[in-house]
């Protein structure tokens, strides 16, 4: 089974308002650009309903492929993602068969 086809063809078959490209800069300078998925972040705990709105309004989830990927992303890198520089707080790799990374789950704040 070749892991890092399934993946893409999950992107292929998304909805086409989340498909895009994100550009990582890391802190020399360099750029690396992926195929990404991206949602607003959910599971967070807020005191109130709006405060847990501001923190969707202000967070996203990317699911990144890692096929083509100049570098490994970072917290703290920048991301820009959907016209928007964003803060990379998180990158946690999916490898299913313990060995192959397919995707980063990219944690992302304005």
């Amino acid at each position: 089974m070749n892991l890092a086809a399934l993946a893409a063809s999950a992107f292929d078959r998304a909805p086409v308002g989340v498909v895009g490209e994100v550009v990582f800069t890391a802190i020399d300078g360099s750029t690396a650009t992926g195929r990404t998925v991206g949602v607003p972040a959910s599971g967070t705990f807020a005191d109130s309903f709006k405060d847990q709105q501001m923190v969707r309004n202000r967070s996203r989830r990317l699911t990144v492929l890692a096929d083509g990927l100049a570098f490994v992303p970072e917290a703290g890198m920048i991301a820009e993602w959907a016209g928007t520089k964003w803060t990379v707080l998180s990158a946690p790799p999916l490898a299913p068969d313990g060995v192959t990374v397919i995707s980063y789950r990219v944690a992302l704040q304005r």
